[in-house]
């Protein structure tokens, strides 16, 4: 088909736009000004009343800007304010009538007089996340310019000066566009602010120990199946912090392996607290060569990170691959710039280095790693009916027990993947660490097997050990 030479280019441009996000990736965090930016007028010197934003001329042009706001935002883009201000500036999103944005819509917020690029940073450490993550968008060209000289990571666009061409223009940033949609998207927002509940829960807390106990922490970890391909690929793509291989299976290698059963596991895990849900936020893939498997990929979100949700569910991954009559488990670590978060993560859960192929640090479990004194079953717990009425929630509880003299296998638990939930003691001066990983049995679940074939009472709290 024949296409005008401009029209040639435009679709040129696009294609190149294109593959550029697939590689890149869109970035997550959308950081905003105020000022000129999001309202018409200075809110310090104008007051609230005399902001433009509404129906009309010209605050119409601020107000479809903030509905495209609001739009990336339903697509999981996440807002946060970025302003120099008073901090009480946020009230205007409240009492200004013509606001399409509210308060609540930013999940983190940064109005002070200090500099924008210190703010984006603080910001960047408060969610986690790299500054390459962050678009800025501020009216001011001097504001920008600070920006891309201070925090070169982070994507900072020129903005039209009128702000009637600004929405149009933000529809069209490529940055901005999603390379797929899932469930997960368009609940980014309230995850995070889930997330900072458990922040402050976490200031709250004494110890550690305490600060677990007191989230009501579920971890469901199954099998990816159809319904979920589409998240653990996008995990695999946009995932590059807690990621130890950064392998960007797509869907398409996903699939393969969940078709292929024999010689691969792919499993993902779905957490929720007292907070919220906060979605499927880990994912692994395995290979399986009769008693010998690899570690393809284990990635995370860093929503989670600091919540021993790691250590389980390598637990859970390892105990599928042993129920399977798999021995040894090779897994590697591959550094690039943003993940050396995870350089000891290994190391922690007990594996055993192996030494270097390449840029690849290798590591190695091997059943009975930890000791002839080293003692591992698993008891099973009913505690009732899931919210949707679909199966019934399991608690899997895995002990591992060691005896005092051999007491600095505690420190070596994660060999079998255990994190420890609580501590009790046990006849024969032993000690226990308990696993809990709830599922349903689904068919799906990996808490719907059992090693003898038979099911456990249909009953709340029956138990069978």
């Amino acid at each position: 088909i024949a296409y005008a030479p401009e029209a040639m280019r435009a679709l040129a441009a696009a294609v190149a736009r294109s593959w550029h996000l697939l590689k890149r990736g869109p970035a997550k965090v959308l950081a905003l000004d105020f000022d000129n930016t999001l309202w018409g007028g200075i809110f310090g010197e104008d007051g609230v009343a005399n902001l433009h934003c509404g129906d009309d001329a010209p605050g119409n042009a601020f107000k479809a800007f903030q509905q495209e706001c609001l739009r990336l935002k339903s697509m999981g883009m996440v807002l946060v304010a970025l302003s120099k201000n008073n901090p009480e500036a946020i009230s205007a999103f409240s009492e200004h009538p013509g606001m399409a944005l509210k308060a609540d819509d930013f999940v983190a917020t940064a109005i002070n007089w200090e500099s924008k690029p210190e703010n984006i940073r603080r910001l960047a450490e408060e969610l986690n996340l790299g500054l390459d993550s962050f678009i800025f968008l501020d009216d001011s060209p001097h504001e920008r310019e600070a920006m891309r000289q201070l925090c070169p990571d982070v994507l900072t666009p020129e903005m039209p000066e009128d702000p009637a061409r600004r929405p149009e223009w933000l529809r069209g940033l490529a940055a901005t566009w999603p390379v797929r949609l899932t469930a997960e998207d368009s609940r980014r927002s309230d995850m995070y602010a889930a997330d900072r509940k458990a922040k402050v829960l976490r200031q709250q807390s004494s110890s550690i120990e305490d600060y677990l106990a007191g989230l009501g922490q579920r971890l469901t970890v199954s099998r990816v199946t159809p319904k979920t391909l589409a998240r653990a690929a996008q995990m695999h793509a946009r995932t590059n912090q807690f990621n130890l291989t950064t392998a960007r299976l797509s869907d398409a290698d996903l699939s393969a392996m969940m078709d292929d059963t024999a010689g691969h596991a792919v499993l993902l895990g779905h957490l929720a607290d007292k907070f919220g849900d906060h979605g499927i936020v880990i994912a692994a893939a395995a290979r399986i060569d009769g008693q010998s498997a690899e570690i393809l990929s284990f990635l995370m979100s860093c929503r989670v990170v600091g919540r021993q949700v790691e250590g389980a569910f390598l637990g859970e991954l390892i105990g599928l691959l042993a129920d399977r009559g798999v021995t040894r488990i090779s897994g590697a670590f591959i550094p690039t710039a943003k993940n050396a978060m995870v350089q000891d993560f290994y190391r922690s859960q007990g594996f055993s280095e192996q030494g270097l192929d390449g840029e690849r640090h290798l590591w190695q479990w091997t059943a009975g790693d930890m000791g002839d004194t080293v003692e591992r079953r698993r008891c099973w717990r009913w505690s009732g009916r899931c919210a949707s009425g679909i199966g019934w929630h399991l608690r899997r509880c895995v002990p591992v027990y060691w005896r005092h003299q051999a007491g600095n296998l505690a420190r070596r638990c994660g060999a079998l993947g255990f994190a420890s939930s609580h501590r009790t003691g046990d006849r024969a001066g032993r000690c226990v660490f308990h696993l809990a990983i709830h599922g349903r049995d689904d068919g799906n679940s990996l808490s719907g097997r059992y090693s003898d074939g038979a099911r456990p009472p249909r009953s709340v709290g029956a138990q069978n050990s």
